[in-house]
Formats: C-alpha cells, structure tokens, sequence
C-alpha cells in the first residue's frame, strides 16, 4: 500500500515511533484528546511528569495472550473462547478461577519488564483500563529520587527466540520530569 504525505524534513519523517529523539504523542495518554485517539501499544501518563511516579500502561492484544501461552503452557485452556460472545456466555464462564487469573498475571510481570534510563524497576502489572475504556496491563512506579529533566522509559518484552529466551524492547518513551 502507498500513501503521500508531505515530508517536513529530510532527516525526520514526525511519524516515527518515540525513541531518544522523537515523542510521539501516541505513547502519552494525556495527548490522546481525540475521540478516534488511543493507545497503539504502550503509553505513559504524560510527557512531563510532575507526580512522583509515572503509569505506564501496555494495550491488550490477542498476541500478548498468546505470547503468555508459550511461557506458561498450563494457562492454555483446551478451548479458546477469545473472540464474539454473548453476556450471558461471559457471566457463565466461571472456569477461570481467581488463582488461574493470578499465574497469568505473574506470567504477565516476568514477561514485561521497565527500565528508567538504565535502572531496571520492580513492576506490578494489574490488569486495566483507560479513561476510554481500552483494556491493558497498568503499573505506576516510583520516581520521586531521579533527577530533574529529560529521562528514557524502556519497556522490554521476554520472548521465544527458537530455543532461547530475548529481551526486546517495545518501547522507547522519553519524558521529562519536574517534580512541583
């Protein structure tokens, strides 16, 4: 598929993904105003953080349910009921007790792992929502002791590489902190 847009500059094309030099406004939840605007992967709650700490927030996707799956086969249910439903087929689907619910999430949090700058920190993910109602994983961290200015926030994913286990990373989000 080809699209035209017009190019600004020859070395940025303001459509790349957020990393050390560019900010993307769809990895800040706060820049999402749009009715049509919501979080393609992983946001944070701002650009600049004031608070002393920073929520980070990973869209669901059926992938990551899958990706789970591979790390911790005995979550695989003998039949996937992801998909269309009925309420009333939601509110009878008591199969998924709550220590089930608990392996996926421990699953989940060894899976996932974030680094401010070059410091790894202890996460919690507990599923979740946005103010738009988009479910996902959300942890807040602790920030008050980094220093004042620019930081990088690195989400990194554990993956099945063939019969070894990678870190990628899936986010590069920078942010500025000025605590008030």
């Amino acid at each position: 598929m080809t699209s035209l847009y017009y190019n600004q500059s020859n070395y940025f094309n303001f459509i790349e993904d957020s990393s050390n030099n560019i900010s993307n406004s769809l990895n800040y939840e706060d820049m999402l105003v749009e009715e049509s605007d919501f979080i393609k992967n992983i946001a944070i709650n701002s650009k600049v953080i004031s608070e002393p700490y920073v929520k980070v927030f990973i869209a669901f996707d059926k992938f990551i349910e899958d990706e789970i799956y591979q790390f911790n086969p005995s979550l695989k249910p003998e039949e996937d009921t992801r998909g269309i439903t009925s309420e009333i087929g939601s509110m009878n689907s008591g199969s998924n007790d709550s220590s089930l619910k608990s392996d996926y999430l421990k699953t989940f949090n060894t899976l996932y792992s974030v680094e401010i700058d070059s410091t790894l920190y202890k996460t919690d993910f507990v599923l979740g929502k946005t103010v738009k109602k988009q479910n996902g994983f959300e942890t807040y961290i602790g920030i008050k002791n980094i220093e004042e200015g620019k930081h990088m926030l690195y989400v990194k994913r554990r993956e099945l590489k063939e019969s070894d286990t990678i870190s990628k990373t899936e986010a590069s989000i920078p942010f500025w902190y000025y605590p008030d």
